[in-house]
């Protein structure tokens, strides 16, 4: 009875992790696309256009070729059109950026996390279970689950992935700022709204303890024990 017992949790709780980890993998494959793809449209304030550096070349060679003529001399003897620029993207657009990228590196590190988490439990299942009878196998698993904190690890990436998001939707609001006020103020009404139903579903569990909602900040934070 004890066997069957302790194999059954032991199956109970690989799916479990199992399952996390995949619905990790779907969510951030969604994920880190959306967030490429506002960063393709964005990085590009980053550097000056090519077309202003192409104008302020032209605009320069009239005035060279001019200034070449009063002074009587060649055009070929005078200076080349001066290519540099003082271009400096503002700070604005520097933080945009980087909060979209520190965003998506999160997201990515959560999936190459799931990855590396299925592989592993799936390679010490298979090595446990050819190495040792049910009994010991069983007992070897619950006891390395304990020591390498892998229920932690699992409850830690839906934390990484909400930390992604919240960095993200920071950003979407900056973002629709700089292009217009009216979009800002909606887009910023109705992700305060989502945060406040958040935070209301975090405390929950604690008043209602037949409450079914469960929030990943409350459980990533509790360490567990040796």
């Amino acid at each position: 009875m004890y066997i069957a017992y302790a194999l059954k949790l032991y199956e109970e709780d690989v799916e479990n992790w199992k399952g996390g980890a995949d619905d990790i993998l779907v969510f951030t494959g969604l994920f880190s696309s959306t967030i490429a793809t506002f960063i393709v449209i964005n990085y590009q304030n980053l550097q000056q256009d090519p077309n202003v550096i192409t104008q302020s070349l032209l605009a320069q060679i009239p005035r060279r070729s001019f200034n070449a003529t009063t002074n009587g001399t060649s055009s070929t003897g005078t200076a080349s059109p001066s290519t540099q620029s003082s271009f400096s993207p503002s700070i604005p657009v520097v933080s945009l950026n980087f909060v979209w990228f520190l965003s998506l590196v999160l997201s990515l590190t959560c999936a190459l996390i799931a990855t590396l988490f299925q592989r592993w439990t799936r390679r010490y299942r298979q090595k446990i279970q050819r190495n040792h009878t049910r009994h010991v196998h069983v007992h070897i698993f619950s006891r390395g689950g304990r020591k390498f904190r892998i229920t932690w690890l699992v409850e830690m990436l839906p934390f990484l992935l909400l930390i992604s998001m919240l960095l993200f939707f920071a950003g979407l609001v900056a973002f629709t700022f700089l292009i217009n006020h009216i979009i800002a103020y909606i887009t910023l009404t109705i992700v305060g709204i989502c945060f406040l139903l958040y935070v209301a579903f975090d405390p929950m569990p604690f008043i209602f303890h037949d409450c079914p909602y469960y929030t990943p900040s409350r459980h990533s934070f509790r360490i567990p024990l040796k």
